[in-house]
């Protein structure tokens, strides 16, 4: 979060970007993102919010496995995937966590798939 904060906030400063796309790994959760935001740090008091907000919340949606995904019964600690110690959530919650948070979904490998999928 601190990193986030830093960079736009540097970024912000320079008044040459009306617009930023923050791209997070394919595994990250969409709240924490999104509470970077609101988040303040505790030792200058800045807050990401002051600089800038967050406008949409995207998630990439691979069409060739997304259905695979979803029905995977492994862990998400299986796939070394897990948010920290105790993160006993499988696969198919990330991905739903993820489908259901982003207020746009943008759908790759379409090509890869049949029509009736």
């Amino acid at each position: 979060r601190e990193d986030l904060l830093t960079s736009l906030s540097s970024l912000a400063a320079e008044h040459r970007f009306d617009h930023v796309l923050v791209e997070s790994s394919g595994i990250s959760e969409p709240l924490p993102v999104a509470e970077t935001f609101a988040f303040k740090d505790e030792a200058t008091g800045a807050s990401l919010g002051d600089v800038a907000s967050l406008h949409n919340l995207v998630t990439v949606v691979d069409a060739a496995s997304v259905f695979d995904q979803l029905r995977a019964v492994d862990a998400l600690v299986d796939r070394g995937w897990q948010a920290g110690v105790g993160d006993l959530r499988s696969v198919a919650n990330l991905m739903v966590d993820q489908l259901e948070f982003a207020d746009v979904l943008l759908v790759n490998k379409t090509d890869l798939v049949s029509e009736q999928q």
